[in-house]
């Protein structure tokens, strides 16, 4: 089975396209593209389906071909000795969750915060101001609190 870099330059071949152009026709980035075409990294879930339709085929068909060319391998990428790199499947990085956890409560916080100004009448009012007038307010309101 031919390979997703293999489908990549036979297409670009046959279509005498650039790199670039190829990459901007499938909707992915041009490193993406790059990486490829070089064999260095496959499609993830969100291009995927891009390059199924660049390359004329079903999403399956290329979803089948990326597991293929990992070998049943996962995680990390091999370096020129052939060693993957990157953390070993199915370990997470130490204090993930505890980071994870922490950024989840500010998120709410802040949506808390949002939603108590979203529900002020005189903020409604403020926001609804031209630039010019909002800044005259906050010097209004600057002023009375000094």
């Amino acid at each position: 089975m031919a390979s997703i870099s293999d489908l990549l330059a036979a297409k670009l071949k046959s279509e005498e396209l650039s790199t670039a152009a190829a990459a901007k026709a499938a909707g992915v980035s041009l490193p993406s593209m790059r990486s490829a075409l070089k064999g260095t990294s496959l499609p993830n879930a969100r291009s995927v389906g891009k390059y199924a339709a660049f390359l004329g085929k079903s999403q399956d068909e290329v979803v089948e071909i990326i597991a293929a060319s990992k070998g049943g391998k996962s995680g990390g990428r091999k370096t020129a000795k052939g060693a993957i790199r990157g953390r070993p499947p199915g370990r997470k990085s130490k204090g993930a969750s505890s980071d994870t956890a922490a950024a989840l409560e500010t998120i709410k916080a802040a949506l808390k915060a949002a939603a108590s100004v979203s529900a002020d009448p005189l903020a409604e009012k403020i926001s609804a101001l031209s630039k010019k007038q909002r800044s005259i307010v906050e010097n209004l309101i600057n002023d009375l609190l000094s």
